[in-house]
């Protein structure tokens, strides 16, 4: 929100913060979902398209790996710590509207930015020539990888983009 003082790297391009993070007991400071956001978002940086990519892609990556083990250090099995720290971070990014799983079978997902994926969709919607509302989003003909995203992240994007056009 307008209060937030997260003043994080990635909370323009995605539109999030630790203020709408869902808590995570194996990453109580979020250091983990930083790291891993970083990564995607510098995945995403390598592609001129929505990021698509696959959930053993970003596991394997050795700089996670590490970060994982030091933050289960202590806690336990480390392996099954560091796999239940891995899978509830993308529990929580999916349940919180940052990713969305594309193909259960293939492991695939969709990273949500500002840039590839919101902005398109608030634009499509705006041109809609059935959505008479200038400041709401309408989910009418929303794509399934819409349907976490909180409402009020769409609403500010239609909001800057009409501010943009009026000034």
């Amino acid at each position: 929100g307008t209060s937030c003082s997260c003043n994080l790297d990635y909370m323009e391009s995605l539109l999030y913060c630790h203020c709408q993070s869902k808590l995570e007991p194996l990453d109580p400071s979020l250091k983990f979902r930083d790291a891993v956001l970083q990564t995607l978002l510098n995945m995403q940086t390598k592609t001129t398209k929505k990021l698509v990519f696959k959930y053993k892609d970003v596991k394997m990556k050795p700089h996670l790996q590490a970060m994982a083990s030091q933050e289960v250090r202590g806690k336990g099995s480390k392996n099954v710590l560091i796999d239940r720290l891995f899978l509830s971070t993308f529990r929580a990014l999916r349940n919180d509207g940052i990713i969305q799983l594309l193909n259960d079978s293939t492991d695939e997902y969709l990273l949500i930015t500002r840039e590839w994926v919101l902005e398109p969709f608030v634009r499509s919607e705006m041109e809609d020539a059935l959505n008479v509302s200038k400041a709401h989003v309408s989910l009418r003909s929303a794509p399934s990888y819409i349907s976490r995203i909180h409402i009020e992240r769409l609403n500010y994007i239609k909001r800057s983009l009409l501010n943009k056009e009026t000034s």
